[in-house]
């Protein structure tokens, strides 16, 4: 038998475990989750810019072939 009973018992382990969700939803960012954040934005930029290369190749592409076939036509 514990020696506090088991009221006290119940009662201990409640707290710890209110204490164990309030602490677990804190507000504040860790700094695992700010350098997940900053690497999924670097990510992020990175597909933007790589985006914006490719449409930018394949418009030169295009503007090469039409210099192309003009040339072809005359």
């Amino acid at each position: 038998m514990h020696p506090y009973g088991p009221r006290k018992t119940l009662l201990a382990v409640g707290t710890l475990l209110a204490f164990m969700v309030l602490v677990g939803c804190s507000e504040e960012k860790g700094s695992a989750e700010k350098t997940g954040e900053e690497i999924d934005e670097a990510a992020e930029k990175l597909q933007d810019d790589a985006g914006e290369a490719a449409e930018a190749a394949g418009d030169a592409i295009e503007e090469a072939g039409d210099s192309v076939e003009d040339a072809t036509d005359e």
